[in-house]
């Protein structure tokens, strides 16, 4: 495992190219514990790049322009960890405090490839059951725009049980359940669904696949790429139709 190990933290140091960097760095931030793999990243970038330039001490231009080219690669690669690890911890400690006190909820909706509210498909699901069901998932839409998500108590909680649900939120009803992440101070629904006692893996399936589908939305968010006064006008504008009629697309 050390070997694997070593083998991917040297090829992230200085094979992998931004993009490649930028994505596993990506797939890291979501795992649980990832501190510490994190901090050999770092280091390894820093180790690598004082090799680099002790490596400059030749008379062999060729050589020279090589070294700087990879200098300059090491160099924007600890800049987009550092803007990782900084998100990362400005979004732990926001979903801190919106623990202890939810304040002004910003919700929206992600989004799919095709630019379909991922939860829209859902929420048509739910409403076909024809009972209270869906009436039970506005509900709980409300209590997630009003901030009143009962925090630290059984009706609402982080999914902590893998690295795969890391960041993940339910708000529970009776059978419903809505699924929701958080970015920066934004609250990402990426689904609902209706869970039963004897399908709990279905139920982890299920919102492994939200949480992957959701991850270009979330990252667009990160990487500030999206109007978000739009965002959440929009969120706004769908969940009035949400209670007034059918899902609309």
């Amino acid at each position: 495992m050390k070997d694997v190990n070593a083998e991917l933290f040297y090829w992230l140091a200085l094979d992998s190219t931004i993009e490649e960097f930028t994505e596993e760095i990506a797939s890291i931030i979501e795992r649980e514990n990832n501190e510490w793999l994190l901090a050999k990243v770092d280091a390894e970038l820093r180790t690598n790049s004082e090799v680099l330039k002790d490596l400059l001490a030749t008379d062999n231009q060729e050589e020279i322009e090589e070294l700087n080219e990879q200098i300059a690669l090491v160099s924007m690669k600890l800049g987009v960890l550092r803007s990782f690890i900084d998100n990362y911890n400005d979004n732990k400690n926001l979903a801190l405090e919106l623990e202890e006190e939810p304040g002004d909820v910003k919700v929206v909706f992600a989004k799919n490839l095709t630019g379909r509210v991922m939860a829209l498909k859902q929420f048509e699901d739910i409403k076909s059951y024809g009972d209270d069901k869906y009436d039970d998932l506005l509900v709980l839409v409300d209590k997630l725009l009003n901030g009143d998500t009962d925090f630290n108590q059984e009706k609402q909680k982080q999914l902590k049980s893998s690295d795969k649900l890391k960041g993940i939120y339910e708000l529970k009803g009776y059978q419903i359940r809505l699924i929701y992440m958080r970015e920066c101070d934004y609250t990402v629904i990426i689904g609902a669904c209706v869970k039963k006692d004897d399908n709990d893996l279905r139920y982890r399936s299920s919102l492994e696949n939200m949480k992957k589908k959701s991850e270009r939305y979330r990252r667009a968010i990160q990487d500030g790429k999206l109007d978000m006064e739009e965002e959440v006008r929009i969120a706004s504008e769908l969940i009035e139709s949400l209670r007034v009629g059918a899902p609309r697309r």
